[in-house]
């Protein structure tokens, strides 16, 4: 068995091949390897949204704000929630927004912007689907900055559809609305 001590405190030690680090603290200077995740932060959300155009309408309840830590670091943006609608086709976009400038999410080739979609055009159906979005942003932000992701909703036609819930919005329907939520992985350079 080794072990490495530092002013008298057993900072790691080996038994049989296994290095156990028993105590310390990792610096501000410590470089992590290219995507470890170095920051985690997560929410959940009761509110629901709805839009009747097709015209992106501004989500106020499905954002979440984070503050890398590190410089160009890459961030896993993980949503979570139900949309839906009457004879409806909803549609979702990933934004995000960096010192109070907005950016739509596009593709590396400049093609559409990060968005979801669901089809539900039989005359009289109600639809609800479980939607599931993940990217990998790369904003290019220095250390410090505050980043903020959201999700905007919008309409295929003029019916209505709706985040945070499914088209069943009668007072007597089972299931009209969902937890929804969001997670932001920063990941290293």
């Amino acid at each position: 068995m080794a072990e490495i001590q530092l002013a008298g405190t057993s900072l790691a030690s080996e038994s049989g091949g296994t290095i156990t680090v028993n105590n310390g603290t990792l610096g501000s200077g410590v470089v992590f390897p290219s995507n470890h995740v170095i920051q985690v932060v997560s929410d959940t959300f009761t509110g629901t949204s709805s839009a009747s155009n097709t015209t992106f309408v501004e989500n106020t309840f499905l954002t979440k704000s984070i503050t890398s830590l590190a410089a160009n670091s890459k961030f896993l943006v993980m949503v979570t929630s139900i949309m839906g609608g009457v004879d409806a086709t909803p549609r979702l976009r990933l934004r995000r927004t960096i010192s109070a400038t907005t950016y739509d999410i596009v593709n590396a080739d400049g093609q559409d912007g990060v968005t979801m979609g669901s089809d539900a055009r039989l005359s009289g159906v109600q639809s609800g689907i479980v939607v599931h979005l993940s990217y990998v942003d790369s904003p290019a932000a220095s250390a410090s900055t505050s980043i903020n992701y959201k999700i905007d909703l919008r309409s295929a036609d003029t019916n209505t559809v709706y985040l945070g819930q499914s088209g069943y919005v009668s007072p007597g329907d089972s299931d009209p609305k969902a937890l929804s939520s969001m997670i932001i992985m920063e990941l290293a350079a």
